[in-house]
């Protein structure tokens, strides 16, 4: 997760403002696919399939990376680790990668000496997937 001096709600507002107002349709198509990778990894537990899927986006994480420095070469540092996919959570700053538990601290620590490499303090933390879904937590 990069430190960078966004207050919340402007951030995603303005995250919102960037995105394009029109897109052509076989963007459309090509995004609507990775889409369908998503879901069917998370369908079928196949995390390389859900990790291509969010490598695959074409209209959001273009306009978003513009906000995180060193973005792209987060993303690599994370493939280059064995991720199987990596993105930008939400309207950013924080990023993701899809990798297995094995390599999990590896791919973090690459991820953010990557945003170093750029200026930019990071830090990192291994989540697993929740079947309760979304719930408040004290991360103090």
């Amino acid at each position: 997760m990069p430190k960078l001096p966004y207050k919340p709600k402007e951030k995603t507002k303005y995250a919102r403002e960037i995105l394009p107002k029109q897109v052509d349709f076989k963007l459309v198509v090509k995004q609507l696919s990775g889409l369908a990778q998503v879901l069917t990894g998370l369908a079928f537990k196949e995390l390389k399939t859900f990790g291509m899927g969010i490598c695959s986006d074409h209209i959001v994480e273009p306009a978003r990376a513009k906000l995180i420095p060193g973005f792209y070469k987060v993303k690599e540092a994370a493939m280059r680790c064995g991720a199987y996919g990596a993105s930008i959570s939400g309207a950013g700053p924080s990023v993701f990668a899809a990798c297995s538990r094995a390599i999990a601290r590896k791919v973090g620590e690459a991820m953010v000496e990557a945003f170093e490499e750029e200026g930019v303090e990071a830090s990192f933390l291994v989540a697993k997937p929740s079947k309760e879904g979304a719930k408040v937590e004290d991360v103090a």
